[in-house]
């Protein structure tokens, strides 16, 4: 088994933070350091871990973001959570190399990105894609006539089915390939081609 990583996160929202904590506690590898609701209160407390999971949706800390986060944590390995309304820090995020995630992830994909983030290496959304098979025939379907600029009402229906399921399933789409609007859903299809499913990274 690899090492056990510790976690500290650092989330405005106490459920968040309690979210990571039984994520560590019923993960091995994964050991919960602690939790704060603010970057000053955790610098204060000198609180410290292999990786440190920062909360970006908070007003209080987008500001702080890429001014504090590596001078309070300077040995740390860092990941960051960024909302999908947050483009121009997303942006940000980008430019800088730094390592992050959609708030929105799916848990496995957080426990992926700590175990890969506190080995020093980068994480992003646009690396993090799910294997091959994570799309259903249906949502490869949905994905085909998206890329071809069909509506969620078009999809309805070529595919005879609801337009409130087109979007359950264009919601799902969104969330497993990393993307955020139909542009960049739509631009993954057309790479992956008719039939065929999301390249494994």
């Amino acid at each position: 088994m690899d090492k056990t990583v510790s976690v500290l996160v650092v989330a405005h929202e106490a459920v968040v933070r309690e979210a990571v904590r039984a994520l560590c506690e019923r993960t091995p590898d994964l050991a919960f350091a602690g939790g704060s609701p603010s970057i000053d209160a955790a610098v204060s407390e000198k609180t410290t871990a292999d990786v440190v999971l920062v909360d970006l949706t908070a007003p209080q800390v987008q500001g702080r973001a890429t001014e504090h986060l590596r001078e309070a944590w300077p040995d740390a390995h860092l990941l960051s959570l960024v909302g999908h309304d947050q483009e121009g820090l997303a942006r940000q995020m980008k430019s800088q190399g730094a390592s992050w995630l959609r708030k929105s992830a799916p848990i496995h994909r957080i426990v992926r990105a700590i175990r890969l983030v506190s080995r020093g290496q980068r994480v992003s959304p646009e690396d993090e894609h799910e294997t091959p098979s994570a799309l259903t025939p249906r949502e490869r379907q949905v994905l085909e006539l998206l890329s071809l600029g069909r509506t969620n009402r078009d999809i309805a229906g070529e595919l005879a089915i609801s337009a409130r399921t087109v979007a359950t399933h264009v919601s799902t789409i969104y969330q497993k390939l990393g993307v955020s609007d139909r542009v960049e859903a739509a631009r993954r299809g057309m790479a992956m081609g008719p039939g065929s499913s999301p390249p494994s990274t």
